[in-house]
C-alpha cells in the first residue's frame, strides 16, 4: 500500500487529493458507504484498477483509513477510525462549515495516527480551524477560548452549584452527602421527592430521582459510591425540580438554542411486549451509533431500565395498549435514548439573561446549561424551576438537529465566526528562486511570519527545524497562532505537482508565466492575487 496526499489546492483540482495504492481492486461499496454520511467525509473519488483517488478535506482520516482498506474486517476498523477521528454531528458540523467557509483544517496534536490520554482513551478529535494567528483549537464544541476554569466548575456538580449560589441564580436546596449517617441526619430536612446524584459522573448516570422514603435514599448512596469509587468526587442530595428538562446553548455569550428533552420511551399498539417496542425503537436509522452522522442514541435495556419499569408495576414482557406511552427511563438524557423538541423561540427573557450569566462568568466561549421547569416561557423561581448543571463541551447536536421542531445548522456558523472574526492571516505561495528570492517578495510583510523552504521551517528569518517531511512543516506553521503571514516556496512546479499547493486558499500566489496553464483545474476564487513572473 502507499499514499500519496496533494494538500489543499493542486494541479489537478481545488480539492485536496489523496491518492491510495492497494495491493488489490478497492472495496467500492465501502467507500460509497462512508460518502453517503456526509460530504465533509469524501467529495469524490476515482477507481483505475488498484488505485484509488480522493477529493476530502479530512486527508488524515483518509490516511488512517487506506491502512485498514482491503483487510477482512475493513468496514469495521474504518468505523472504529472515523468514531475516534470524528464523534458526533457536532464535531461533523463544525468541520462542514470550515470547509464551506474555505478555512483550513488540521489536526492540532499529530499528523497522523492516534494518540492515547486519559487513561487508555484513544483519539485524535482535537482540530486547528483556520491557520496561523487566524486560528482557533476545537475539539467537538470545546475550544481553546474556554477558560480552565469553566472546564473544571463544569465537571463537578458540587461546584456548579456552589457558583450557582453565589450568582443567586435559582436552584434547588442541596448540600454533599458526607456519609450514609450524615444522609439519615439531613433526610428530612428536605421537601421530598429528593435526588441523589454524584458529582462527577455525565450522560444522567448514577441519577437516583423520586426519592421518597429513607430506604431509596440509602440504596441510591450506596449504589454511587460503588460507580465512583477510585474517583474524585461526592455525592448531593437536592429537592427534586419538577418540570421538563430542557437544554440551553450559549455560544460566544448568546443564547442560540433551546431544547426540551423527553426521556426514553415506547408506545404501545396493544400486540407487542415492551422488550419488542425497544427493539423496534432501535432499529430507526437514526439511532445507529456505527453511522457516525446518528442523532440519537438506542435504548439500551440494563438494570436502571428495569428498576423503572419494575417502580411502574411493569416488565420488559408487558404489552402496552394502543397509544399508551410508556416511560423507560427516568432521566431525559440523550445518551439514554431521549429525543429532543426545539423550544428557542419560547425562552423567557429572564432566561436568557441567566443563561448569557452562567456563561460570561465562566469564561465559557460554549456552554450548556440543563434546565428543569414547568414553564419554559415564564421566569425561573422557586415555584417555576432552576438550573441543574452546565457543561462546556456539550453534545451540540442536540441542540442543532431536533427530532422535532427546526433544524439550526447555522449555530455552527456563529461559533466559527465567533472563534475567528477580527482575526487575520496572509497565506502566500512561491514557486521558484530559492529562500533569499522569497524574502525578498516579502519584506514588506508585517508582523510575525512563518517560512517553509526545502524541507525546514523559519520563523522572522530564525531557522527552527530542518529535515521536516514537507506536510508536518506545512501544518507546522498552520498550527501555529502565532503568526501573521505563513509563505510555502517551492523550488519549482514539479514540487507543487508532488505536494499541492498546501492551502485551501490563497491571497498571493507567485508563479512563472510559463505556468500559467498549470493553473486551468482550479476555481480562480481560491487564489485571490495571482502575480506572474518571467
Amino acid at each position: 500500500m502507499n499514499i500519496r496526499i496533494l494538500q489543499g489546492i493542486n494541479l489537478k483540482n481545488s480539492v485536496t487529493t489523496i491518492k491510495i495504492s492497494l495491493d488489490k481492486k478497492p472495496n467500492v461499496k465501502l467507500i460509497e458507504e462512508i460518502k453517503g454520511y456526509h460530504p465533509i467525509f469524501l467529495k469524490n473519488y476515482q477507481i483505475k484498477e488498484n488505485e484509488i483517488t480522493i477529493q476530502s478535506k479530512l486527508p488524515h482520516l483518509w490516511q488512517e483509513i487506506s491502512k485498514v482498506l482491503g483487510k477482512e474486517n475493513e468496514k469495521e476498523l474504518a468505523l472504529e477510525i472515523i468514531g475516534k477521528q470524528i464523534k458526533s454531528m457536532s464535531t461533523i458540523s463544525i468541520l462542514n462549515l470550515a470547509d464551506q467557509m474555505n478555512e483550513e483544517i488540521t489536526p492540532f496534536l499529530i499528523s497522523k495516527g492516534i494518540i492515547t490520554s486519559f487513561g487508555n482513551t484513544k483519539f485524535n478529535r482535537q482540530y486547528s480551524i483556520g491557520c496561523g494567528k487566524k486560528s482557533a483549537t476545537t475539539i467537538s464544541f470545546s475550544t481553546t477560548k474556554d477558560s480552565q476554569m469553566a472546564r473544571q466548575i463544569q465537571s463537578d456538580k458540587y461546584l456548579t452549584n456552589r457558583l450557582m449560589d453565589r450568582l443567586k441564580i435559582p436552584t434547588a436546596k442541596w448540600e454533599d452527602i458526607k456519609s450514609e449517617k450524615h444522609l439519615k441526619q439531613i433526610f428530612d430536612d428536605y421537601k421530598k421527592p429528593v435526588v441523589i446524584k454524584p458529582t462527577n459522573l455525565t450522560g444522567g448516570r448514577g441519577v437516583y430521582t423520586k426519592i421518597t422514603k429513607i430506604e431509596d435514599a440509602i440504596y441510591s448512596h450506596k449504589e454511587i459510591a460503588k460507580m465512583i469509587k477510585g474517583r474524585n468526587g461526592k455525592i448531593i442530595i437536592q429537592e427534586e425540580i419538577e418540570g421538563d428538562d430542557y437544554r440551553i446553548l450559549v455560544v460566544n455569550g448568546k443564547l442560540v438554542a433551546a431544547t426540551k428533552r423527553i426521556p426514553a420511551f415506547v408506545q404501545g399498539d396493544g400486540k407487542t411486549t415492551i422488550k419488542e417496542l425497544i427493539e423496534k425503537t432501535n432499529k430507526d436509522p437514526r439511532r445507529n451509533i456505527n453511522n457516525p452522522t446518528h442523532i440519537l442514541k438506542p435504548i439500551n435495556i440494563d438494570k436502571p431500565l428495569v428498576e423503572y419499569l419494575q417502580k411502574q408495576n411493569l416488565n420488559l414482557k408487558y404489552i402496552p395498549k394502543e397509544k399508551e406511552k410508556i416511560f423507560v427511563r427516568k432521566v431525559a438524557s440523550m445518551s439514554q435514548g431521549g429525543i429532543t423538541i426545539d423550544f428557542t423561540d419560547k425562552v423567557h427573557k429572564q432566561i436568557k439573561i441567566l443563561s448569557e450569566t452562567l456563561a460570561h462568568s465562566l469564561r465559557a466561549y460554549v456552554l450548556g446549561i440543563d434546565i428543569i421547569c414547568k414553564d419554559i416561557s415564564k421566569p425561573l423561581t422557586k415555584e417555576n424551576g432552576g438550573v441543574i448543571e452546565v457543561n462546556t463541551m456539550p453534545e451540540a447536536y442536540l441542540n442543532m438537529f431536533p427530532v422535532l421542531g427546526p433544524q439550526r445548522p447555522e449555530i455552527a456558523q456563529e461559533f466559527i465566526d465567533g472563534l475567528l472574526r477580527d482575526l487575520n492571516i496572509k497565506k502566500i505561495v512561491i514557486i521558484g528562486g530559492d529562500l533569499e528570492d522569497t524574502k525578498k517578495k516579502i519584506k514588506k510583510l508585517k508582523g510575525n511570519t512563518g517560512i517553509y523552504s526545502s524541507n525546514t521551517v523559519y520563523i522572522n528569518d530564525e531557522m527552527i527545524n530542518q529535515n521536516i517531511p514537507t506536510h508536518e512543516a506545512i501544518q507546522a506553521l498552520k498550527i501555529n497562532s502565532y503568526l501573521d503571514n505563513i509563505v510555502l516556496h517551492y523550488k519549482n512546479i514539479q514540487e507543487v505537482e508532488k505536494y499541492g499547493f498546501g492551502f485551501d486558499q490563497i491571497d498571493i500566489l507567485y508563479i512563472s508565466q510559463k505556468h500559467k496553464k498549470a493553473l486551468e483545474h482550479i476555481n480562480k476564487d481560491l487564489i485571490k492575487k495571482t502575480i506572474f513572473e518571467k
